[in-house]
């Protein structure tokens, strides 16, 4: 089966690709039915992990905004107790900016960590 698959191009990076775009019908159209139950069962996995994901960015903003009175002692805070690979999204949550597009974008990034 491994072959069949490198055959048809599904690597897992290719498969969180088509994920983040919103694009899993699309794949599931193009590929034989046997990597159907594949394919959804990673889909429900990644929304798992964005919606686990978002929770957390959203309460380490939250968390922060109590230590914190504007951008400059935000940004301070941020360096020195918010995990590095999220610092950022929590950045986007102070601006107001953060959507679940950038979710699934670091998602994808990081993919290898989340399958």
């Amino acid at each position: 089966m491994e072959v069949h698959k490198l055959a048809y191009g599904l690597s897992a990076k290719l498969k969180v690709e088509f994920w983040k775009n919103g694009e899993i019908q699309n794949l599931l159209l193009k590929v034989p039915e046997e990597f159907s139950a594949e394919i959804e069962a990673m889909q429900l996995k990644l929304d798992q992990h964005a919606d686990n994901l978002s929770n957390k960015v959203t309460n380490l903003y939250k968390n922060a905004l109590k230590h914190t009175c504007d951008r400059k002692s935000f940004a301070h805070y941020l360096n020195a107790n918010i995990p590095r690979d999220v610092r950022y999204l929590v950045f986007k949550a102070f601006d107001n900016r953060l959507t679940s597009k950038d979710i699934k974008e670091h998602i994808y990034k990081n993919y290898s960590e989340y399958i």
